[in-house]
């Protein structure tokens, strides 16, 4: 009794797949194949195409970007004398060479006290 039960179960199984099967392969083609339809049906399916001939190009790539830049190294500068800027020679990230003026102090202060100095030492 087990058995038949097994096999109508297996041949109710086999019976569905095999109608799913026929279902599927008696469906209207989609991809366009199929042979009742006429010629200017097919050619309203048709997408136009443009070609273009591939040619080697140089392209530039450029970036704008906003920022602060800002020197690796860095040289405190500090006088040896205290003084009053009179001129200015260089501006700030300007290159400067060894031994070169970076700015003009008042000489006034300096030129009193030497000659209040060589007063006290004459007399």
């Amino acid at each position: 009794m087990m058995k038949e039960f097994r096999v109508k179960v297996v041949s109710f199984v086999l019976f569905i797949g095999l109608a799913l099967i026929l279902a599927a392969c008696g469906s209207r083609n989609e991809t366009g194949n199929d042979p009742t339809q006429n010629a200017s049906e097919k050619e309203k399916r048709l997408v136009p195409v443009r070609v273009q001939t591939m040619e080697l190009k140089s392209l530039e790539l450029t970036a704008k970007a906003t920022g602060v830049l800002r020197s690796h190294d860095q040289i405190p500068i500090s006088p040896e004398i205290s003084g009053t800027v009179v001129e200015k020679f260089l501006e700030v990230g300007d290159a400067v060479a060894a031994g070169e003026a970076i700015l003009q102090l008042d000489p006034e202060p300096y030129e009193l006290a030497l000659a209040q100095a060589e007063a006290s030492f004459s007399s």
